[in-house]
């Protein structure tokens, strides 16, 4: 993993600067202990992993939300001056692509966002969970163009390799000793035959080859999802094609009450997850997160067709 995240001699790691976790969320339960977030402010961008948003805000994180604009971009002007106006211990951002909401940053903003926590001595924790499934081109990472001592990435093997691989990990040139101690009274939760399996999926180099279909299959699921979502839901959704991973962040284009759509939907067993479940303010509560993986055409016309009329009948006013 640290050769596979290595990209020069100055954007390098060494292997004792990864640590791997049962699980994501084993990972940032560590983190946050080791870097004493309790009681900090920290700033996320929204809509922000909800897992993420729950750790912080059990640890008694102050989460300070920086929501991405209708147009995919995240407001530069807002963040300076919440940089400028908070101590501010912390910013969470993803690599390259933002999930759930889909959207990659424009290079000239990843840059201005790397000199802001230059200039401001801020920390960035990237959040590279879907960094490798992305649909195009990869762009460049943020982490290739902030300041790697102040920088630690986090990622999960389990949205690559299934749940046969749960593991999370993280990487840091900074605090080993704390990190280490803490890793190592948990290593005795990982099994060791699947971390080998998993050691040498990467190292023979097949991980990139299940990774160019994986990617194939996603993306040809978006574009099925495009064309239904515009059939079926085409005036009462909005929405920006994702630019990776499995799911679509779908608006209303008419108030309603999204709690009633997700209750009406599960009595259906179909599973959407609201907008605010992303927000820790309130934010979103006119979206949704739908995953388009279905399995067969059938499928998803039944889903898209009771989601049309949920949202029929949960509109409001």
């Amino acid at each position: 993993m640290a050769a596979r995240y290595t990209s020069s001699p100055t954007r390098c790691w060494q292997a004792d600067d990864v640590y791997i976790g049962a699980d994501l969320r084993g990972v940032l339960d560590i983190l946050i202990e080791v870097l004493g977030l309790r009681g900090t402010s920290v700033i996320v961008e929204s809509p922000c992993d909800w897992l993420v948003l729950r750790l912080l805000q059990d640890a008694g994180v102050h989460i300070v939300e920086l929501p991405w604009t209708p147009e995919g971009r995240l407001d530069l002007v807002n963040l300076d001056q919440l940089l400028c106006a908070k101590s501010v211990h912390l910013v969470v951002l993803s690599s390259r692509v933002s999930v759930p909401a889909g959207v990659s940053m424009p290079p000239q903003d990843r840059l201005a966002i790397a000199r802001m926590l230059e200039q401001h001595g801020c920390w960035l924790l990237e959040n590279d969970t879907f960094g490798e499934l992305g649909f195009d081109e990869p762009q460049t990472a943020l982490r290739e163009l902030v300041n790697p001592e102040r920088l630690i990435v986090f990622s999960s093997f389990e949205k690559v390799l299934g749940s046969e691989a749960p593991y999370g990990y993280l990487l840091s040139r900074r605090m080993n000793s704390e990190l280490q101690r803490h890793f190592l009274l948990r290593c005795f939760r990982l099994s060791p035959i699947r971390q080998r399996a998993i050691a040498r999926l990467y190292h023979s180099g097949r991980i990139d080859q299940h990774l160019r279909g994986l990617r194939l299959q996603l993306r040809e699921q978006a574009d099925e999802m495009c064309e239904r979502l515009d059939r079926h839901l085409g005036d009462q959704l909005t929405y920006r094609a994702p630019a990776a991973g499995a799911a679509f962040w779908l608006a209303s284009t008419r108030t309603v009450d999204m709690r009633q759509v997700f209750q009406r939907l599960l009595s259906q067993q179909v599973v959407i997850a609201p907008g605010e479940l992303f927000s820790v303010n309130g934010l979103h509560q006119q979206h949704l997160r739908l995953s388009h993986t279905f399995q067969s055409q059938p499928d998803l016309d039944i889903v898209l067709t009771a989601l049309s009329e949920a949202l029929r009948q949960a509109q409001l006013g």
